[in-house]
């Protein structure tokens, strides 16, 4: 006789009994009940409805995108006025963050032909994945939406001015008023701002003024929210938004990324509650701004290290982390101070495992910033690209990964290591396959990452 306990009910078996059987029977039922209906119940559940703060979340994770899982290189563009569309195509980064419009407004929007030709651009003969720029946290005065008879309040979402940036201001950005203005409306002359987007070609959306959230629950915005509604006011905004895109516009894989606002998966002891996990659940990867230096001065060792104990988190959820620092300084880029800085910049992304774009301290983002390894720089803005090392049955002989790369061999059947196989400093190199033989030691320098794994 032996006693099994499932669902804290206590079953005694006599197997030479007939009535075993059934006991049996009933346990199999049970495991089979609690392992598969009901999480696959709470998860669909969970997935479908809006949070209201007391819900019981189940979180279906997300698998890491496989094209993203190839990203080496950020370009963070805004002000493309001066910048072509084969510039924006031909420049070796493979993701990049852009305006909708090449001036902001209607008149400019790029052409679905442009986007498609800016995404046939990308290293070795793979698309580059292209992000439309979105601010859902502020209103624009730019942009085709603007009434030039709003005013702080009128209408009743539009909240007061940016005064650090003329022609911004903040949104109640949970109210019908302005999340009709950014989704929902797919044609006519209300067009929303994510269909545009959509029928352009981009691949997803890069969301700013993620951190409205902390304004609305401040002095500052009047304490209109308290703060975990706020959070979940931002939340239901990003689901909707995904889930309109992805279901609604049949827009499988469209990509969201929130920039900034990385604390908003925080409760208010600084815990990753149930809210921060449907939060992560609905993102791809975030996106996030002077985390080393706050222009060309450097930040407290106490700023980034909780910041990028942050960035961590959605980094092991498989979350793709961009990392903007406004570091170079193009009228002395060739000084030993821009050297110095923007090397140590680099040094400390990639040492997390980030994807780095080293950007103009002006912060315009309306150059194209290139840099050669060399004559000072120890990293190449954009990294060069891997070499080719992927296959079905894969010999990797007489490569070189240089400093800066990631890079992702994969071997349907097998991967063998062969002689001439260099590993720079600051490389970091996967090999994945059934099998991985090593014929001979291939060379690694101090500071570069190697993964084998099946």
């Amino acid at each position: 006789m032996f006693v099994i306990e499932l669902f804290k009910l206590n079953w005694t078996f006599f197997p030479k009994t007939a009535l075993s059987l059934w006991r049996i029977y009933a346990i199999l039922f049970l495991a089979l009940l609690m392992v598969y209906i009901i999480p696959f119940h709470n998860q669909t559940q969970a997935q479908d409805r809006p949070m209201n703060g007391t819900d019981d979340i189940r979180i279906l994770k997300r698998e890491v995108t496989p094209r993203l899982s190839q990203v080496r290189n950020l370009l963070y563009l805004l002000q493309a006025d001066q910048v072509s569309v084969s510039d924006l195509a031909n420049n070796g980064f493979d993701l990049v963050v852009m305006d909708y419009a090449k001036y902001g407004d209607a008149e400019s929007e790029y052409s679905q032909n442009e986007i498609s030709q800016i995404k046939s651009g990308g290293l070795g003969g793979s698309p580059k994945v292209v992000l439309a720029y979105m601010s859902i946290g502020e209103a624009e005065d730019y942009r085709f939406y603007w009434d030039t008879n709003w005013q702080p309040g009128f209408p009743a979402w539009l909240g007061p001015t940016n005064p650090e940036w003329e022609g911004n201001y903040k949104v109640r950005y949970w109210m019908n008023g302005w999340k009709e203005i950014i989704y929902g409306t797919a044609t006519g002359q209300n067009k929303s701002y994510l269909d545009r987007i959509i029928d352009q070609g981009f691949d997803g959306v890069y969301l700013d003024i993620i951190d409205a959230y902390e304004y609305w629950s401040s002095p500052k915005g009047g304490n209109e929210r308290t703060r975990t509604q706020a959070r979940i006011d931002m939340y239901n905004f990003l689901k909707e938004l995904r889930d309109y895109a992805i279901v609604n516009r049949g827009k499988t894989g469209f990509l969201i990324f929130p920039q900034n606002g990385a604390d908003i998966i925080y409760d208010e002891k600084e815990v990753i509650d149930s809210l921060g996990q449907q939060y992560l659940s609905v993102c791809d990867g975030i996106g996030q701004e002077d985390t080393w230096y706050m222009g060309t001065t450097i930040q407290s060792q106490k700023s980034y290290d909780w910041l990028t104990k942050l960035l961590d988190v959605y980094k092991t959820h498989d979350k793709l982390v961009l990392s903007v620092d406004y570091v170079w300084d193009a009228a002395s880029a060739d000084s030993t101070a821009n050297k110095n800085r923007y090397n140590d910049y680099y040094t400390k992304v990639y040492g997390k495992g980030y994807t780095p774009y080293a950007a103009n301290k002006t912060r315009a983002l309306k150059d194209i910033i290139t840099v050669s390894e060399g004559n000072g720089f120890n990293f190449a803005q954009p990294i060069t690209a891997c070499p080719t090392c992927s296959g079905d049955t894969v010999e990797v002989r007489d490569r070189t990964f240089l400093s800066g790369t990631s890079c992702l061999c994969l071997g349907k059947t097998s991967i063998t290591i062969g002689n001439g196989v260099k590993i720079k400093s600051g490389a970091s190199v996967t090999f994945k396959a059934p099998k991985v033989s090593i014929e001979s030691p291939f060379h690694t320098e101090e500071g570069a990452l190697v993964k084998i794994t099946q």
